[in-house]
């Protein structure tokens, strides 16, 4: 029997994030200041005065979206649920690469999720 100490733990490996659509999101975010850019499982998360406002996981652009603004969005090209725990994550939405393979469909995402970013409360301290 191999003691605890000496046994291999297997970890999983992270899920890697589409860096292409990383670098544009940058490119789209440029000028909105402040910017924090934060690694997190599987992807990557931009957060925009202090708001947590959309990321890249895998090959998906994750955005927040208000609940006024949720339906319709859902309408649009590549715009599917936020799921990834199996239960609709509300105020999220995953967008596939047929919302984000132009530079006006990702600028709009981007442009609608700060802006919806910016009417929530500032995170405390």
């Amino acid at each position: 029997m191999t003691p605890r100490s000496a046994r291999k733990v297997s970890t999983p490996e992270p899920l890697s994030h589409n860096e292409d659509l990383a670098k544009r999101v940058r490119e789209a975010l440029r000028g909105w200041r402040p910017l924090d850019e934060r690694p997190m499982a599987g992807g990557v998360s931009f957060i925009v005065r202090e708001r947590l406002t959309c990321a890249v996981l895998g090959e998906d652009l994750a955005v927040r979206m208000g609940a006024d603004d949720y339906e319709e969005a859902l309408t649009r090209p590549g715009a599917r649920m936020h799921d990834l725990s199996g239960r609709p994550m509300p105020g999220m939405l995953f967008v596939g690469k047929a919302g984000t393979r132009t530079r006006s469909r990702l600028e709009r995402w981007i442009r609608d999720a700060v802006a919806y970013s910016g009417t929530l409360p500032p995170p405390r301290s």
